[in-house]
């Protein structure tokens, strides 16, 4: 299935991509219990088309208290349907599964695979956005749950050679 509420917008050369809303759950496996603790930095790493690109970008809401981030437009390939796959950081998540919480930043291993279950964010970071055509959206729509769980329950030998992996990544 396509989503439709990751769909990308483009007003006037202002891209506008739904980052969610409190208790709504995205296509990728992620929700939040507050979309005010949602974070990002001024400069975001964008994926288009498998093409980095560095932006700035800012958090607003709508009238709804919909969540959107907004960036000016990257390049001519970039167009209105592409699908906003968000990478999170988080030091305060939950297993919507078992209901296991996860706070702070020394965490062992997971309390399941976590793969097919939801992951319900207390608070988080976005720091990386790739956008995804209709094409891409169900070969790579796992990306960023794996990323995440990479990041926060990496194996022994990431943690031996790179550290904690979430300490390692919120020190910048």
């Amino acid at each position: 299935m396509y989503p439709q509420f990751e769909k990308t917008k483009i007003i006037d050369g202002i891209v506008y991509c739904n980052v969610g809303n409190s208790l709504l759950l995205n296509s990728f496996g992620f929700g939040y219990k507050d979309i005010n603790n949602i974070k990002i930095n001024k400069q975001v790493s964008i994926f288009v088309n498998n093409v980095r690109h560095t932006r700035v970008c800012s958090l607003i809401y709508d009238l709804e208290r919909n969540l959107y981030l907004r960036f000016k437009q990257i390049s001519n390939d970039f167009h209105d349907d592409m699908i906003c796959q968000f990478f999170y950081k988080s030091r305060d998540f939950e297993c919507a599964s078992c209901g296991q919480f996860y706070q702070g930043q020394h965490f062992k291993k997971p309390c399941c695979s976590m793969k097919s279950n939801i992951i319900i964010m207390n608070d988080c970071e976005i720091y990386q956005i790739n956008f995804l055509s209709t094409f891409d959206f169900m070969n790579k729509k796992t990306e960023s749950k794996n990323e995440f769980l990479d990041l926060h329950f990496g194996s022994i030998i990431d943690t031996i050679i790179l550290g904690d992996p979430v300490w390692m990544v919120w020190r910048n």
